[in-house]
C-alpha cells in the first residue's frame, strides 16, 4: 500500500516540465524564515534555520530535484547527502559547489548533534555564553593553537561553511531579473501596471501602453489585462494576488510589440493562461523564461489555429521548454516509432483515434513553430507536413485492417495450384499529398488499389456462428470506408484530416477500392486527359509498397506512354480557364493566389503540360513534385533558365503566402482578405516591416501582383509556344 501511495504521489511531486514554481515556493518559505530571523536576532545563531544553515542546503537539493526529477528519476533521493551526490553525477550541480555543500552539511549536522548531546534537548541554537561555545568547540575536536583558541577556530569554520552555503543558495534563488523599461524615459522602473489597472486615472496610461505595443482594439486589450489580473471567478488565487504579475506585464507588453498581430496574440494569451489552471506556476515560468514568453506571443500573433492547439492541449507546452528539441526536425522513422507507441498505449478504439489526432496536432504545432521562428523554410514545412500525413494514413489503414480481418478473416487470392496467397492493398497519394507539398489545411487526395479478386477466409464469430467470408472487392471497399472514418470522424480531439477520394474511376459513383486490373482497363478504354494530368502527382503513401510500385508502373505507361498533341494542349489551356472562371477566382476584385490569374495553378499547369508532352522521352520529368519538375525542365532546355527561375521563385513566394493564410486558422484559404488591416497583418506575418501606415500590406500586394503578372505572361507564352 505504501508503494502504491508513493507511486500516486510521484507525478505530483516530480513534474514533467521544469517546475520553476517550486523554486519560488521554496524561496517564499525561506523568506518567512528570514523574516523570523529579522524579528528575533537569536535566530542568527540557529545552525538549522539561520543564514547558510542546514535548511538552505536541503532547500538547494530539493529545488533541483523538483525542477529536474520529472525527467531524471535517478535524482529522486530522500537522503540529502545522497541527493547532492546524484545531482553532481547528473551535472545539475557543479563539482565545486557539490563539494562545498557536502562539507558544510557534514559539519553543520555534527554541530547539531553535539549541541543536542550537550544540552540533552532538541536544539539548533548556538549557546550565547563564551564558556558554552568553548565546550562545544572542544566536543567537536578543536584544540588550542599557538595563535587561536578552540572557540575562535570553530566560529571561523562556521562562518566559512555557512558563507559558502549562503552564496550558493542566493545564486540559485536570487538571480538577477530584467528591469522593466519606463514608457516615458526609456530607462529605470516602470510604474506598477497592476496599480494602474486598479486606478481609474491610471487606466489611460495602460491604454497608452497597449497602443504603443501595436494593439488596434485597445479596449479589448485592456479587458484582457483586467481578466489576467482578476482571474476567473472559480480560481482560488486571483492573479492580482500573485507576486509575479507585476514582473510579467512589462515583459508581456514588450513581447506584444514584436508580434505581427498583437491583438490576436493578447487574446490568445489570455485564453491560454485561463485554460492552464496553474496560474501562479505559469506566471513564474514566464518570468523565469522571458524567451519562452516571447516565442509564445510570437506564435499567438501568427496563428489562431496553433494557439488553439496549445490551449486545448496544455501538455504540449513542454515542447517550448526544450528549444533544441523543438527546433530539430524529426525523421520519419522517429515519428513512426512515436506514433506506434502512442497507439499501443491506447486502451480502446476511441482512445486510439484520439492518440492519432494528438500525434498529428503535436507535430503540426512543432512544424508551425519551426517555420514561424525561421528555423525551417517553406519546402521543409511541406515535406514535414506530408511525412506526418503519410504516417497517419498508414496507421489508419493498419487500424482498419485489424478490425476488418477480425471480422472477415484474411484476404486471399486463389492460385492455379489451388493454394492461396495473401492479398494486399496500397494507398496512392495525389495532388499536394502526392507531390510532397502539403500545406496547413490541405485535403488528402488518395486512391485505394488492391491486387486481385478473391475471397476472405472468414473471421471468428463471438456467438459461435459461421465465419463471415466476403469477396475482396467488398472487403477492400469496407476497409477503405473504415480507413476514411478513422481519419475523418469527429472525436473530442476533432477530425484528423479531410480526405478526397473523388479522383478514382467513376468518381463518387465508383467503388472506393478498385483492383489493379480494373484500373488497367480504365486507363486503356475510358480515361480522360484530366486524369492523365492528375496522375502526374501519383505517389505511394501507405500500404503495400510492392503493389504500389506495380500500380505506378501502369500509371507511368498511361500518363507518359504518348506525348500531347497541339489539340490536347489547347484542351489543357481551356481547362485552366474554366477552372478559374467557374470557381470565381478570375473575379477582378479577388486576389486568389491559387486559382487566380497568374496564380499557383498557372505554374502547375505549365509544369504538368510539359511533363505530359516530354515525359515519355525524358525520365527525369516523371516526378510528382512541382519544384523538381521545374528544375528538370530547365536542365533539359524545355524552359529557359530565366523561365525556370522565375516560375520557381514565384511558386515559392505564393505558396508561402498561402501558408501564412492557412496557418492562421487551418482552413484551405487561398484568397487574400479584403480588409487592408488584415492584409497588413498578413504581410507582417510574412516578415514585411510596417511603419504604422499600412506599408507592409502595400508592399506585399505590390510583390504579389508583380509575381502574378510575370507568371501569367510566362504561362501564355509557353502554352502558345508548345501548341505549334
Amino acid at each position: 500500500m505504501g508503494k502504491e501511495f508513493f507511486r500516486m504521489l510521484t507525478p505530483f511531486i516530480y513534474r514533467q516540465h521544469l517546475d520553476y514554481q517550486a523554486i519560488e515556493e521554496i524561496k517564499a518559505m525561506k523568506e518567512k524564515i528570514n523574516l523570523s530571523i529579522a524579528l528575533d536576532p537569536k535566530m542568527e545563531r540557529d545552525v538549522k534555520l539561520g543564514p547558510g544553515g542546514i535548511r538552505e542546503i536541503e532547500f538547494i537539493a530539493q529545488a533541483f530535484q523538483l525542477m529536474h526529477g520529472g525527467q531524471s528519476p535517478w535524482i529522486r533521493e530522500p537522503n540529502t547527502l545522497r541527493a547532492l551526490h546524484r545531482l553532481a553525477q547528473e551535472r545539475f550541480l557543479p563539482t565545486e559547489e557539490y563539494s562545498g555543500l557536502v562539507k558544510a552539511y557534514t559539519f553543520l549536522r555534527r554541530v547539531e548533534h553535539r549541541l543536542q548531546l550537550l544540552h540533552q534537548i532538541r536544539t539548533h541554537h548556538l549557546p550565547e555564553s563564551q564558556r558554552e561555545i568553548v565546550k562545544l568547540a572542544k566536543r567537536l575536536g578543536y584544540h588550542r593553537q599557538l595563535t587561536s583558541t578552540p572557540a575562535e577556530d570553530f566560529l571561523h569554520d562556521l562562518r566559512e561553511y555557512t558563507g559558502t552555503v549562503k552564496w550558493i543558495y542566493d545564486r540559485l534563488f536570487y538571480r538577477a531579473t530584467a528591469v522593466p523599461i519606463s514608457p516615458k524615459t526609456g530607462e529605470g522602473p516602470t510604474p506598477d501596471l497592476l496599480l494602474l489597472l486598479e486606478d481609474p486615472e491610471g487606466a489611460a496610461m495602460v491604454r497608452k501602453r497597449l497602443k504603443e505595443a501595436g494593439l488596434a482594439d485597445v479596449e479589448r486589450g485592456y479587458r484582457n489585462l483586467l481578466m489576467l489580473k482578476e482571474g476567473p471567478q472559480a480560481a482560488q488565487l486571483a492573479l492580482s494576488e500573485s507576486r509575479y504579475l507585476p514582473r510579467l506585464l512589462p515583459l508581456l507588453l514588450d513581447a506584444l510589440k514584436m508580434a505581427p498581430d498583437p491583438d490576436m496574440a493578447l487574446n490568445s494569451f489570455e485564453q491560454f493562461v485561463r485554460a492552464m489552471g496553474a496560474w501562479d506556476s505559469l506566471l513564474s515560468l514566464f518570468c523565469e523564461n522571458p524567451g519562452f514568453l516571447r516565442v509564445l506571443i510570437r506564435l499567438f500573433g501568427h496563428s489562431e489555429f496553433l494557439a488553439q492547439l496549445l490551449i486545448l492541449h496544455p501538455d504540449l507546452v513542454n515542447l517550448f521548454l526544450h528549444p533544441v528539441s523543438l527546433e530539430r526536425r524529426r525523421s520519419k522513422a522517429e515519428m513512426k516509432t512515436e506514433l506506434s507507441s502512442l497507439l499501443a498505449e491506447a486502451e480502446s478504439p476511441t482512445l486510439r483515434l484520439d492518440a492519432l489526432r494528438h500525434f498529428k496536432k503535436s507535430h503540426e504545432l512543432q512544424i508551425g513553430i519551426r517555420e514561424i521562428l525561421g528555423k525551417a523554410n517553406i519546402t521543409d514545412t511541406f515535406h514535414d507536413l506530408t511525412e506526418v500525413a503519410d504516417l497517419c494514413l498508414g496507421a489508419a489503414l493498419r487500424m482498419a485492417s485489424e478490425e476488418m480481418e477480425a471480422r472477415y478473416g484474411t484476404p486471399e487470392i486463389p492460385e492455379r495450384d489451388r493454394t492461396f496467397t495473401r492479398s494486399h492493398l496500397t494507398l496512392i497519394g495525389l495532388g499536394k499529398l502526392g507531390g510532397h507539398e502539403l500545406n496547413f489545411g490541405s485535403d488528402l487526395d488518395i486512391l485505394f488499389v488492391y491486387d486481385e479478386e478473391g475471397q476472405t477466409t472468414g473471421g471468428k464469430k463471438e456467438n459461435g456462428g459461421p465465419a463471415e467470408s466476403i469477396s475482396l472487392g467488398e472487403y477492400y471497399s469496407r476497409l477503405a470506408h473504415r480507413t476514411l472514418r478513422i481519419l475523418t470522424t469527429l472525436t473530442k480531439e476533432g477530425a484528423a484530416y479531410r480526405v478526397d477520394v473523388r479522383l478514382r474511376p467513376g468518381g463518387q459513383k465508383g467503388e472506393l477500392a478498385q483492383s489493379l486490373a480494373s484500373y488497367g482497363r480504365h486507363f486503356e478504354a475510358m480515361a480522360e486527359l484530366w486524369e492523365r494530368q492528375a496522375l502526374v502527382k501519383s505517389r505511394v503513401v501507405a500500404g503495400d509498397s510492392g503493389l504500389g510500385q506495380t500500380f505506378l508502373k501502369k500509371v507511368n505507361e498511361f500518363v507518359y506512354g504518348r506525348s500531347l498533341s497541339p489539340d490536347e494542349i489547347h484542351q489543357l489551356a481551356e481547362m485552366r480557364e474554366r477552372m478559374g472562371n467557374e470557381r470565381g477566382a478570375y473575379h477582378p476584385h479577388l486576389l486568389d493566389i491559387k486559382l487566380g490569374v497568374g496564380g499557383v495553378a498557372d505554374i502547375e499547369f505549365i509544369a504538368q503540360m510539359l511533363q505530359l508532352r516530354y515525359g515519355g522521352k525524358i525520365e527525369a520529368l516523371r516526378t510528382p513534385r512541382t519544384l523538381q519538375a521545374l528544375e528538370a525542365l530547365g536542365i533539359h532546355g524545355l524552359l529557359s533558365s530565366a523561365e525556370a527561375n522565375l516560375l520557381r521563385d514565384s511558386y515559392l513566394f505564393m505558396r508561402r503566402v498561402e501558408n501564412r493564410l492557412r496557418i492562421l486558422s487551418d482552413q484551405a484559404i487561398d484568397v487574400l482578405p479584403s480588409s487592408p488591416e488584415k492584409i497588413n497583418n498578413l504581410a507582417k506575418r510574412m516578415g514585411y516591416q510596417d511603419r504604422g501606415g499600412g506599408e507592409a500590406g502595400q508592399d506585399l500586394i505590390s510583390h504579389l501582383e508583380s509575381h502574378r503578372k510575370r507568371v501569367r505572361e510566362s504561362y501564355l507564352l509557353i502554352f502558345e509556344r508548345e501548341s505549334h
